[in-house]
Protein backbone atom coordinates (compact mmCIF):
# COMPACT_ATOMS: atom_id res chain seq x y z
CA UNK A 1 0.00 0.00 0.00
CA UNK A 2 1.53 3.24 -0.99
CA UNK A 3 1.95 6.28 1.47
CA UNK A 4 -0.06 8.53 1.18
CA UNK A 5 1.56 12.27 0.93
CA UNK A 6 1.95 15.25 3.64
CA UNK A 7 -0.54 17.15 1.21
CA UNK A 8 -2.73 14.26 0.73
CA UNK A 9 -3.31 13.73 4.35
CA UNK A 10 -4.40 16.87 5.37
CA UNK A 11 -6.25 18.06 2.20
CA UNK A 12 -9.19 18.71 4.85
CA UNK A 13 -6.75 20.55 7.55
CA UNK A 14 -7.69 24.18 8.19
CA UNK A 15 -4.50 25.97 6.20
CA UNK A 16 -3.59 28.00 9.40
CA UNK A 17 -3.72 25.13 11.29
CA UNK A 18 -0.91 23.18 8.81
CA UNK A 19 0.87 26.06 8.43
CA UNK A 20 1.76 26.24 12.12
CA UNK A 21 3.47 22.75 12.01
CA UNK A 22 5.31 23.36 8.99
CA UNK A 23 6.55 26.59 10.64
CA UNK A 24 7.29 24.67 14.06
CA UNK A 25 9.35 21.90 11.29
CA UNK A 26 10.92 24.82 10.09
CA UNK A 27 12.23 26.69 13.03
CA UNK A 28 12.84 23.69 15.02
CA UNK A 29 15.74 20.88 14.55
CA UNK A 30 16.58 17.60 16.18
CA UNK A 31 19.43 17.18 19.03
CA UNK A 32 21.14 13.79 18.99
CA UNK A 33 22.71 11.86 21.82
CA UNK A 34 23.67 8.17 22.03
CA UNK A 35 22.92 6.89 25.09
CA UNK A 36 23.61 3.27 26.02
CA UNK A 37 23.12 1.50 22.77
CA UNK A 38 20.21 4.33 21.40
CA UNK A 39 20.05 7.14 19.75
CA UNK A 40 17.72 9.23 21.40
CA UNK A 41 16.55 12.34 19.33
CA UNK A 42 14.87 15.19 21.01
CA UNK A 43 13.56 19.18 20.21
CA UNK A 44 14.77 22.03 22.26
CA UNK A 45 12.55 25.25 22.11
CA UNK A 46 13.25 28.01 24.41
CA UNK A 47 15.65 29.45 26.08
CA UNK A 48 14.52 30.25 29.72
CA UNK A 49 16.90 28.41 32.08
CA UNK A 50 13.18 27.18 33.57
CA UNK A 51 13.07 23.70 31.60
CA UNK A 52 9.72 21.41 31.31
CA UNK A 53 9.90 18.03 29.33
CA UNK A 54 7.37 17.44 27.56
CA UNK A 55 6.75 13.40 26.43
CA UNK A 56 4.16 12.65 24.11
CA UNK A 57 2.57 9.36 23.10
CA UNK A 58 5.06 6.53 22.96
CA UNK A 59 4.34 6.35 19.38
CA UNK A 60 4.18 9.95 18.35
CA UNK A 61 7.29 12.35 17.75
CA UNK A 62 8.26 15.24 19.58
CA UNK A 63 5.97 17.54 17.47
CA UNK A 64 2.80 16.42 18.85
CA UNK A 65 3.68 18.64 21.28
CA UNK A 66 4.21 21.74 18.73
CA UNK A 67 1.52 23.58 19.65
CA UNK A 68 2.10 23.86 23.56
CA UNK A 69 5.72 24.17 22.90
CA UNK A 70 5.32 27.26 21.58
CA UNK A 71 2.99 28.82 23.72
CA UNK A 72 5.57 28.01 26.58
CA UNK A 73 8.64 29.04 24.19
CA UNK A 74 8.43 32.63 25.63
CA UNK A 75 8.82 31.71 29.44
CA UNK A 76 10.10 28.41 29.36
CA UNK A 77 12.97 26.16 27.72
CA UNK A 78 11.07 22.96 26.68
CA UNK A 79 13.32 19.32 26.02
CA UNK A 80 11.36 17.12 24.02
CA UNK A 81 11.93 13.73 22.84
CA UNK A 82 10.61 11.99 20.57
CA UNK A 83 7.98 9.12 22.01
CA UNK A 84 10.13 6.03 23.52
CA UNK A 85 9.14 3.52 20.91
CA UNK A 86 10.20 5.63 18.00
CA UNK A 87 13.44 5.47 20.39
CA UNK A 88 13.59 1.54 20.46
CA UNK A 89 13.77 1.79 24.06
CA UNK A 90 11.25 -0.13 25.77
CA UNK A 91 12.58 -0.92 29.49
CA UNK A 92 11.37 1.98 31.94
CA UNK A 93 14.80 2.17 33.86
CA UNK A 94 16.77 2.48 30.56
CA UNK A 95 14.28 5.46 29.28
CA UNK A 96 14.46 7.54 32.87
CA UNK A 97 18.09 7.24 32.87
CA UNK A 98 17.80 8.19 28.98
CA UNK A 99 15.83 11.31 29.81
CA UNK A 100 17.89 12.19 32.97
CA UNK A 101 21.03 11.90 30.76
CA UNK A 102 19.17 14.23 28.43
CA UNK A 103 18.38 16.87 31.19
CA UNK A 104 21.74 16.94 32.50
CA UNK A 105 23.53 17.54 29.09
CA UNK A 106 20.96 20.66 28.47
CA UNK A 107 22.20 21.68 31.69
CA UNK A 108 19.52 21.53 34.40
CA UNK A 109 19.09 19.35 37.27
CA UNK A 110 15.20 19.18 37.73
CA UNK A 111 12.25 19.79 35.46
CA UNK A 112 8.57 20.27 35.46
CA UNK A 113 7.04 17.37 33.47
CA UNK A 114 4.10 17.30 30.90
CA UNK A 115 3.56 13.71 29.43
CA UNK A 116 0.59 12.18 27.39
CA UNK A 117 -0.44 8.54 27.42
CA UNK A 118 2.41 6.07 27.15
CA UNK A 119 4.57 9.49 28.13
CA UNK A 120 2.78 9.90 31.12
CA UNK A 121 3.85 5.64 32.08
CA UNK A 122 6.79 6.79 31.99
CA UNK A 123 6.38 9.96 33.82
CA UNK A 124 5.11 7.85 36.49
CA UNK A 125 8.25 5.64 36.63
CA UNK A 126 10.63 9.53 36.55
CA UNK A 127 8.76 10.43 39.45
CA UNK A 128 9.15 7.35 41.30
CA UNK A 129 12.96 6.55 40.87
CA UNK A 130 13.89 10.17 40.73
CA UNK A 131 11.42 12.26 42.79
CA UNK A 132 14.42 14.89 43.32
CA UNK A 133 14.10 15.04 39.24
CA UNK A 134 10.29 16.20 39.14
CA UNK A 135 9.54 19.65 40.00
CA UNK A 136 6.06 19.27 39.07
CA UNK A 137 4.48 16.34 36.81
CA UNK A 138 0.92 16.53 33.94
CA UNK A 139 -0.46 14.13 32.93
CA UNK A 140 -2.23 14.26 30.03
CA UNK A 141 -5.04 11.18 29.14
CA UNK A 142 -2.78 9.00 31.07
CA UNK A 143 -3.19 5.91 32.75
CA UNK A 144 -2.80 5.52 36.54
CA UNK A 145 -0.83 1.93 36.71
CA UNK A 146 -0.63 -1.08 38.16
CA UNK A 147 -1.17 -4.63 37.32
CA UNK A 148 -5.22 -4.06 36.61
CA UNK A 149 -4.81 -0.48 34.15
CA UNK A 150 -6.02 -0.75 30.47
CA UNK A 151 -3.57 -1.32 28.09
CA UNK A 152 -3.41 0.43 24.96
CA UNK A 153 -4.77 -1.54 21.72
CA UNK A 154 -4.76 -4.47 23.40
CA UNK A 155 -7.61 -6.05 21.54
CA UNK A 156 -4.18 -6.08 19.10
CA UNK A 157 -1.48 -7.91 20.59
CA UNK A 158 -2.74 -11.63 19.21
CA UNK A 159 -3.12 -10.51 15.81
CA UNK A 160 0.35 -8.56 16.09
CA UNK A 161 2.25 -11.34 15.60
CA UNK A 162 -0.06 -13.10 12.71
CA UNK A 163 -2.20 -10.50 10.86
CA UNK A 164 -0.72 -9.02 7.79
CA UNK A 165 0.87 -5.48 8.76
CA UNK A 166 -0.46 -3.20 5.83
CA UNK A 167 -4.05 -4.56 7.27
CA UNK A 168 -3.22 -3.52 10.45
CA UNK A 169 -1.50 -0.60 9.84
CA UNK A 170 -4.17 1.23 8.13
CA UNK A 171 -6.93 0.43 11.06
CA UNK A 172 -4.31 1.51 13.79
CA UNK A 173 -5.17 5.22 13.77
CA UNK A 174 -8.69 4.62 14.70
CA UNK A 175 -7.48 1.52 17.03
CA UNK A 176 -5.03 4.37 18.92
CA UNK A 177 -8.51 6.83 19.76
CA UNK A 178 -12.26 5.57 18.60
CA UNK A 179 -13.61 8.80 19.87
CA UNK A 180 -11.99 11.71 17.98
CA UNK A 181 -14.64 14.42 17.86
CA UNK A 182 -16.11 14.84 14.29
CA UNK A 183 -17.25 17.95 14.58
CA UNK A 184 -14.22 19.83 16.82
CA UNK A 185 -11.82 22.34 15.51
CA UNK A 186 -8.86 20.56 15.42
CA UNK A 187 -10.92 17.30 14.24
CA UNK A 188 -9.41 16.62 10.71
CA UNK A 189 -5.98 17.98 12.19
CA UNK A 190 -6.13 15.16 14.74
CA UNK A 191 -7.26 13.01 12.42
CA UNK A 192 -4.87 13.47 9.54
CA UNK A 193 -1.69 13.68 12.01
CA UNK A 194 -2.22 10.32 13.94
CA UNK A 195 -2.57 9.12 10.28
CA UNK A 196 0.88 10.28 9.19
CA UNK A 197 2.72 9.45 11.83
CA UNK A 198 1.42 5.74 12.39
CA UNK A 199 1.84 5.24 8.55
CA UNK A 200 5.69 4.53 8.59
CA UNK A 201 5.76 2.77 11.81
CA UNK A 202 7.34 -1.06 11.96
CA UNK A 203 5.33 -4.39 13.42
CA UNK A 204 8.34 -4.66 16.14
CA UNK A 205 7.72 -0.70 16.95
CA UNK A 206 4.06 -1.19 17.95
CA UNK A 207 5.04 -4.85 19.69
CA UNK A 208 7.45 -3.24 21.43
CA UNK A 209 5.01 -0.48 22.60
CA UNK A 210 2.63 -2.93 23.82
CA UNK A 211 4.79 -4.85 25.32
CA UNK A 212 6.92 -1.86 27.03
CA UNK A 213 3.24 -0.68 28.27
CA UNK A 214 2.66 -4.03 29.87
CA UNK A 215 6.12 -4.16 31.81
CA UNK A 216 5.27 -0.66 33.34
CA UNK A 217 1.99 -1.84 34.60
CA UNK A 218 3.47 -5.14 36.37
CA UNK A 219 6.58 -3.44 37.80
CA UNK A 220 5.19 -0.31 39.18
CA UNK A 221 4.78 0.01 42.52
CA UNK A 222 3.03 2.68 44.19
CA UNK A 223 5.00 4.48 46.83
CA UNK A 224 3.10 6.60 48.80
CA UNK A 225 5.94 7.40 51.34
CA UNK A 226 7.76 8.98 48.17
CA UNK A 227 4.98 11.19 46.54
CA UNK A 228 4.11 12.04 50.50
CA UNK A 229 7.36 13.49 51.13
CA UNK A 230 8.01 15.09 47.43
CA UNK A 231 7.38 18.89 47.36
CA UNK A 232 5.59 18.76 43.56
CA UNK A 233 2.11 19.24 42.35
CA UNK A 234 -0.05 16.94 39.92
CA UNK A 235 -2.20 18.16 37.08
CA UNK A 236 -4.20 14.86 35.54
CA UNK A 237 -6.16 15.76 32.96
CA UNK A 238 -8.74 13.18 31.04
CA UNK A 239 -12.06 13.29 28.53
CA UNK A 240 -14.56 11.58 30.49
CA UNK A 241 -14.80 9.68 26.83
CA UNK A 242 -11.17 7.96 26.93
CA UNK A 243 -11.73 4.59 27.40
CA UNK A 244 -7.58 4.08 28.85
CA UNK A 245 -7.70 7.32 31.32
CA UNK A 246 -10.73 8.31 32.37
CA UNK A 247 -10.68 6.05 34.96
CA UNK A 248 -7.78 7.21 36.34
CA UNK A 249 -8.69 10.34 37.62
CA UNK A 250 -9.63 8.93 41.17
CA UNK A 251 -6.37 7.00 41.16
CA UNK A 252 -4.19 9.90 40.86
CA UNK A 253 -6.36 11.94 43.73
CA UNK A 254 -5.44 8.75 46.00
CA UNK A 255 -2.09 8.98 44.86
CA UNK A 256 -0.79 11.96 44.88
CA UNK A 257 -1.95 14.36 47.52
CA UNK A 258 -1.81 17.52 46.02
CA UNK A 259 -3.37 16.74 42.16
CA UNK A 260 -5.76 19.29 40.49
CA UNK A 261 -7.96 17.08 38.59
CA UNK A 262 -9.53 17.79 35.32
CA UNK A 263 -12.11 15.75 33.17
CA UNK A 264 -13.26 16.95 29.99
CA UNK A 265 -16.36 16.63 28.32
CA UNK A 266 -14.30 14.83 25.14
CA UNK A 267 -11.68 14.80 22.77
CA UNK A 268 -10.96 11.18 22.96
CA UNK A 269 -7.55 10.20 24.04
CA UNK A 270 -5.89 12.52 21.55
CA UNK A 271 -7.22 15.63 23.68
CA UNK A 272 -3.97 17.18 23.53
CA UNK A 273 -4.48 17.47 19.73
CA UNK A 274 -7.96 18.02 19.66
CA UNK A 275 -8.09 21.16 22.16
CA UNK A 276 -4.62 22.76 22.19
CA UNK A 277 -5.77 25.87 23.41
CA UNK A 278 -7.30 24.56 26.46
CA UNK A 279 -4.36 22.32 26.90
CA UNK A 280 -1.85 24.68 26.63
CA UNK A 281 -4.26 27.08 29.33
CA UNK A 282 -4.31 24.48 31.35
CA UNK A 283 -0.68 23.74 31.75
CA UNK A 284 0.76 27.41 31.37
CA UNK A 285 -1.74 27.78 34.80
CA UNK A 286 -0.29 24.87 36.28
CA UNK A 287 2.74 26.11 35.54
CA UNK A 288 2.25 29.45 36.90
CA UNK A 289 1.43 28.59 40.31
CA UNK A 290 5.00 27.11 40.36
CA UNK A 291 7.14 28.57 43.50
CA UNK A 292 10.48 27.14 43.01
Amino acid sequence: MPQASFDALFSEVPVAQTRALQRFWHDHSYQERVIGKARWRYLRVGRSRRTVLLLPHALAPADMWFHLATSLAPHYRCLIPDGYALQQTYDADLICEALIRIIEAEGAYSVAVVAHSGGGSVAQFLLQRYPHRVQHLALCHSVALDRAAPMPIRTWRWALGWAPWRFLQQHLPGALDPAVTVDGRWSAFTRAYVRLITQDLLRETVQGFCSGEQMMRLRFENRPAIETGWPGRVLALASSDDPLSADSLGLFGERYPRCQRVSWGDGGHWGPLQYPEHLAQQIVGFLTEDTL
